[in-house]
């Protein structure tokens, strides 16, 4: 269903105010009494679609395409708002009223209303857990905390080269294995933050465990959740068509075909087969740090450190002059520390 600014501006899902119609997730008259939020998060290109579709197959969740609802609408001016509901009912399959692009509408009225019409069009209006996935959302944790205090996080890593090399062949995208190496960095760092303040209510997973083991993986997810495992773990591994491209709009499937496939092993490692030998080590020189803290071993032994830090620091000086001004700075420093590190 696709709605026009002017749908959208005269409410004519008769939806009416937030007063007048039931706005939250749990209020459904056939939905359970409450439903609760958790938050899907990681660096593009780590997995997170392929969570997102297994777990949308336990008839207990629901979690739609990616809303980016704390990066497009949440404290927004009403012109942003506007384009981001547009996106959301478009890629949802809804139609959210006009007063839900108002600065005055608070993001959880927006959050729970947007879930509720999304479960009941998909006929999951008995989901027990409300979740959401947009990698965007890792570097705004804090509004996400602040916003909705009890909400449980899953956060998927990958292999720092392996995201590399698949990022510089995303087609949304443009970036050598220099800027990649920066994104993944900085998103490592948001996730470890995020560990930090939520503690417990995080749960951090590995791509590659998810798709060595994939039914362990899905175990500890659930338990994280507090669902019933059984009967479902085992069938939640399976490719289920007719279910499984509900996750995310037609636009996306060239980049994101591989998670509707059989989980294979085969897609863990692309470093190996995607990037020079060079520009591995200059990519474990930029991410050290980060790649051991996530229990990633290096692949490079650096036997001329000196030559390839400087060679590093010439290419990363011509990356830097491409970033925007709001993440220039802080990721020079954390560039030059990395650099200083090694």
């Amino acid at each position: 269903m696709h709605a026009t600014t002017s749908s959208l501006r005269s409410g004519s899902n008769g939806l009416g105010s937030p007063s007048e119609s039931e706005t939250h997730c749990s209020r459904g008259t056939s939905a359970p009494a409450q439903k609760q939020r958790f938050f899907i998060v990681g660096c593009p290109r780590s997995g997170t679609t392929l969570l997102q579709v297994i777990l949308n197959r336990h008839p207990s969740i629901v979690i739609p395409p990616e809303t980016k609802l704390f990066y497009y609408y949440h404290r927004m001016p009403t012109w942003m708002r506007e384009r981001a509901v547009r996106r959301i009912n478009e890629d949802l399959g809804i139609q959210l009223p006009d007063w839900a692009i108002s600065t005055r509408t608070s993001t959880p009225t927006a959050f729970d209303l947007m879930m509720k019409l999304y479960a009941a069009s998909v006929g999951k209006q008995q989901a027990t857990w409300c979740g959401e996935k947009s990698p965007e959302h890792t570097t705004r944790f804090a509004w996400i905390l602040s916003t909705f205090p009890d909400a449980r996080y899953i956060a998927i890593t990958r292999d720092g080269r392996d995201v590399v090399a698949s990022l510089m062949k995303a087609p949304w995208i443009k970036c050598n294995h220099l800027s990649a190496a920066m994104i993944w960095r900085r998103y490592q760092r948001a996730v470890l933050s995020l560990k930090n303040v939520a503690g417990s209510r995080v749960l951090l997973v590995k791509y590659e465990d998810l798709v060595d083991s994939p039914e362990r993986v899905v175990r500890q997810v659930l338990g994280h959740l507090r669902l019933p495992t059984e009967p479902y773990a085992e069938k939640m591994i399976q490719v289920q068509p007719e279910t499984d491209t509900r996750s995310f709009p037609d636009r996306e499937l060239s980049w994101k075909a591989t998670s509707l496939q059989p989980i294979s092993r085969n897609v863990s490692s692309k470093a190996s087969k995607h990037l020079t030998r060079t520009e591995v080590q200059e990519v474990e020189l930029l991410t050290r740090k980060e790649l051991m803290d996530f229990g990633y071993s290096m692949q490079e032994c650096f036997k001329d450190q000196r030559t390839t830090m400087l060679r590093t620091a010439v290419h990363v000086s011509e990356t830097l002059r491409s970033l925007g001004p709001q993440c220039l700075l802080s990721e020079a420093i954390a560039t030059w520390k990395s650099l200083l590190r090694g």
